[in-house]
């Protein structure tokens, strides 16, 4: 058994560091520098969404959440009531509820506004033309979705990254 606790412990803070790592990054210093770039922030952006980012992501993403429940079933004994009230229980709680609600906006909201942004890039990249209004428009609305979903997938890890941390020490 502790073979399988240190190996899926090993996997979720490997995977929750590098995914709200990235977020963090994300939202702190790529958005605004890509914002204020202009076009070539547009294309800095294109260039993100062919690499391997838009399947990384979501993959260590689910692997953070999966190994995370594994985690919290082992941790609570197949959720036993009392151990969900201590304040380890609650801390961990927290966490995992505020871990999901990021990776649910991530994988619902983020994920599809950028599938979005990329279609309609390769659209424009085919057409080998500038982008039409429509075009822009819809860029411009799935960038703002895009954006705006980023920051709260970094709040709500930021908040579970703090839950975990600290829930162990939680004496209530």
């Amino acid at each position: 058994m502790d073979i399988l606790i240190i190996a899926l412990r090993l996997i979720h803070i490997f995977a929750g560091v590098f995914w709200a790592g990235v977020a963090f990054f994300l939202v702190s210093y790529l958005t605004p520098a890509i914002k204020k770039s202009g076009a070539a922030g547009g294309q800095v952006m294109q260039q993100l969404l062919r690499s391997s980012y838009p399947r990384v992501i979501p993959l260590v993403a689910f692997l953070n959440v999966a190994s995370g429940l594994a985690l919290y079933w082992l941790d609570s004994s197949g959720l036993q009531q009392a151990w969900l009230k201590t304040g380890t229980g609650i801390g961990f709680t927290f966490g995992a509820i505020t871990g999901l609600i990021a990776f649910g906006v991530a994988y619902f909201v983020t994920a599809p506004a950028a599938n979005q942004m990329a279609r309609i890039g390769m659209q424009i990249a085919q057409a080998g033309k500038p982008p039409s209004a429509e075009q822009q428009n819809a860029m411009g609305k799935w960038q703002g979705v895009l954006v705006k979903s980023a920051y709260y997938v970094a709040d709500f890890l930021a908040l579970a990254l703090v839950a975990m941390a600290t829930a162990r020490y939680l004496h209530f």
